[in-house]
């Protein structure tokens, strides 16, 4: 029996020698992700195939716990992470922004084109119901109840229609929705932008952005700020949500490299708890300190979504987190109607840990049965 063996050419040698030579002198960013071994899905695969990202209720639950800790809390604010659970808005905020783009962009590969009408059918569905419900009954309830909320709803029943609260605050339980207007406008714009121009409408994004950012800086509308939540940089997190689908979308690889190790998730969260640590002049938090948390929490979003293994998984994927996710839009709408009850019913005058904790439990439970009886009917309706 007799064996041959197969030597490389010269030219076959020397192309791969200088293969080697130039995979060498590219940076960890340009490389490309690692190849999958024979027979297994490679990183990249695995994001563009999943449909659910298991942190991301666990992530909703910090955010909505978030704000009703900032509705409920006073004297136990001893250090400014405490006062800043209102930045749970601006995760939400970078959340929408991720999670739309990337249903659009895959809607984009895998059909050519974006329906609008789907879209809108499946926004309308999932925000309209509950929202529009409480609204509708608290005017109702206006004629016949006295008290501020009614009168308020009242008064701005045409900007709460129309989702217009954000420009023109309503003095009543739902100041909150200003930024589900904030969102709910820029579901008007940012689809048909994207399915016109594509991966250039990025560009009026991001001169948006800039603007943005100018007011976040004081360069614009410095003196109209107070109370014109329009005028704060409600709109930057979103459009860094959009931002960082395209770059998982487009720039797989490049984000791999950086932010795909199974730590990164829980360094940069660290990272963005330092930043929330941070003492700052201004309660609201303006300029640079606002701009580099939106920054940190894009960034700590794309750690939690490029891979499911992340070492917070099993923090983020509880099943009180998740529940509390689910229903995190019920919480958010509701939370505001629970303290005014528990208030009211309890006596409860101080904002204290103890308000805290009876308005989460309370609201839980009550978004619990609205999800259950009345928004998860009207969801099995959303097209696919």
């Amino acid at each position: 029996m007799s064996t041959t063996t197969r030597r490389a050419t010269p030219r076959r040698f020397t192309s791969r020698l200088l293969a080697r030579r130039a995979m060498a002198d590219l940076s960890p960013s340009q490389r490309p992700a690692p190849a999958a071994p024979p027979g297994s899905v490679s990183p990249e695969e695995r994001f563009r195939s999943t449909k659910y990202f298991g942190s991301l209720d666990g992530l909703r639950a910090l955010a909505i716990v978030a704000v009703v800790w900032h509705h409920t809390t006073g004297p136990e604010r001893t250090v400014d992470v405490a006062e800043r659970g209102f930045l749970g808005v601006d995760m939400f905020f970078v959340l929408s922004g991720f999670l739309i783009t990337t249903i659009l962009l895959r809607e984009t590969e895998r059909t050519g084109d974006i329906s609008l009408r789907r879209f809108y059918a499946r926004r309308s569905l999932r925000i309209f119901p509950l929202y529009y419900g409480l609204v509708l009954a608290s005017f109702a309830g206006s004629y016949v109840m006295s008290g501020f909320h009614f009168e308020g709803v009242r008064e701005s029943i045409v900007p709460l229609l129309l989702y217009m609260v954000n420009w023109f605050p309503t003095a009543s339980l739902f100041f909150v929705a200003w930024s589900l207007a904030a969102e709910e406008q820029f579901y008007l714009v940012w689809p048909p932008l994207q399915k016109l121009l594509g991966f250039f409408a990025l560009i009026p994004l991001g001169l948006f952005v800039v603007a943005n950012q100018l007011v976040n800086f004081g360069f614009l509308f410095a003196d109209q700020r107070e109370g014109m939540d329009m005028l704060e940089i409600t709109f930057t997190p979103i459009c860094f949500g959009v931002f960082a689908a395209y770059l998982l979308n487009y720039r797989f690889a490049q984000a791999w490299a950086v932010l795909g190790h199974r730590l990164a998730a829980p360094l940069s969260g660290l990272i963005l708890i330092g930043l929330l640590v941070l003492p700052s002049d201004e309660t609201s938090l303006v300029g640079m300190h606002r701009l580099a948390i939106h920054v940190l929490m894009t960034t700590w979003l794309i750690t939690l979504v490029i891979r499911e293994d992340h070492v917070l998984a099993g923090l983020l994927k509880l099943p009180m987190l998740v529940r509390l996710g689910v229903v995190s839009y019920g919480m958010y709408l509701f939370h505001m109607f629970v303290i005014h009850v528990v208030v009211e019913m309890l006596g409860v005058l101080e904002l204290s840990v103890t308000l805290f904790v009876a308005v989460t439990v309370a609201t839980y439970v009550v978004s619990e049965i609205s999800f259950r009886l009345f928004e998860q009917p009207i969801l099995r309706r959303k097209p696919a």
